[in-house]
């Protein structure tokens, strides 16, 4: 074979695979950045739900306190709050909702507590509804933000 042509190969070859190289290489790096960046809206997408439904359950348990349930619409925002977490949310996160929702309906059943009582504390005995919800996000959250790092 020509000399030539061997130093034309030769240099093709180098100028091909450089490229290739390069081609990988951004391909990874954008790859890594879309992933990076797709889980971080969805940790701040999550949170602000969370947030939002950690706040209306709170509500809800304060007004149980000294309020029957007169009107179940009440429960209207709760109940979509936890139909969105069922979009995104993990399993745990789901069931862990479902069971501050059924706590929460619990809590207007018993006789509702007077002024007087609320400023002595026995708000306290109350179960809190969000305690397992929380717990799971903080999880949740957990293994997003590991997966983003």
């Amino acid at each position: 074979m020509d000399t030539a042509w061997i130093s034309a190969f030769s240099a093709v070859m180098g100028s091909l695979v450089g490229a290739f190289t390069s081609f990988v290489t951004t391909y990874a790096n954008q790859r890594a950045q879309y992933r990076r960046d797709f889980l971080s809206r969805q940790f701040a997408q999550r949170e602000t739900l969370y947030s939002e439904f950690i706040n209306e359950a709170a509500r809800l348990q304060v007004d149980s306190l000294d309020h029957q349930m007169e009107q179940p619409s009440t429960l209207v925002a709760i109940y979509a709050l936890a139909n969105r977490i069922r979009l995104n949310g993990s399993d745990e996160v789901v069931q862990a909702a479902t069971v501050a929702i059924q706590t929460i309906i619990e809590s207007y059943r018993p006789p509702k507590m007077t002024a007087e009582q609320i400023r002595q504390g026995a708000y306290l005995e109350v179960p809190d509804p969000v305690k397992e919800f929380g717990e799971a996000c903080r999880k949740e959250l957990s293994r997003l933000y590991r997966a983003a790092s």
